[in-house]
């Protein structure tokens, strides 16, 4: 009997208006002009090759790790770069403040996928118990997402890569979820629309797996249990199991 269904975030429970290419550029500059406002006098076109540095950094140490390091590390680093002589008071509030302007623009390009609000009607009712796991770099920016979405409330958990150590699709990430839903991996779905951090991940943890749209790039030892076009036609598989 099938007790939790957990949901990947992006790309499953919401989806992009616009590539994130297009929405980078404004997303990086929007800290920038908060710093500006803080006495920065650093050209854009030089904050941009301090910020390419950090994050790349990070980047290559998060492929090395298979973990994801919160983004407020790595302004923390950049602010502290930026401005040596302020207190540390001073730059963890202006760190946060510069990681919330990256976020609010990134965040605002997601919207609800379609069904998706009806999904969630149909699962609580139900009586399951609904998470979220997601690879992400903000956790608070995350919460804050599903709140304006208004679907936060569906959710018993939400488990986020960078706030745990470990991203999908590394079993522990599932794992302790399912043990703070108090649910065993044979009582639980995962739902989420990527081969190898969902479907792959959720498979080897011991979980039920469906794979929302079309991607093909798995190897010939998993497959999906279920493939759906839609949320909308999760509930019915969940109450068939």
């Amino acid at each position: 009997m099938i007790k939790a269904v957990l949901f990947d975030y992006g790309g499953t429970l919401v989806q992009p208006r616009r590539p994130w290419e297009e929405v980078k550029p404004k997303a990086v500059a929007a800290p920038y002009a908060l710093l500006r406002r803080h006495g920065l006098k650093m050209p854009y076109s030089k904050y941009l090759k301090l910020n390419d540095s950090v994050f790349d950094r990070y980047s290559e140490l998060e492929k090395q790790t298979e973990s994801d390091v919160p983004d407020i590390i790595k302004y923390r680093e950049m602010i502290g770069i930026l401005f040596p002589s302020n207190s540390k008071v001073w730059c963890e509030r202006v760190a946060a403040e510069a990681n919330d302007a990256f976020w609010d623009v990134a965040k605002a390009n997601f919207v609800l996928e379609k069904g998706a609000r009806r999904c969630l009607v149909e699962l609580k009712s139900m009586e399951l118990r609904l998470a979220v796991v997601s690879n992400h770099h903000n956790q608070e920016a995350l919460n804050t997402h599903l709140a304006q979405l208004g679907i936060k409330s569906y959710f018993s958990r939400v488990v986020v890569s960078s706030r745990v150590g470990f991203m999908k699709p590394d079993r522990r990430i599932f794992a302790m979820c399912l043990s703070s839903l108090r649910a065993q991996p044979p009582e639980a779905v995962f739902v989420g629309d990527s081969m190898r951090y969902d479907i792959e991940g959720a498979k080897r943890a011991g979980m039920t797996t469906v794979l929302i749209g079309k991607d093909d790039r798995s190897d010939k030892h998993e497959k999906p249990d279920f493939t759906v076009v839609s949320l909308t036609e999760v509930p019915k598989i969940v109450s068939s199991l």
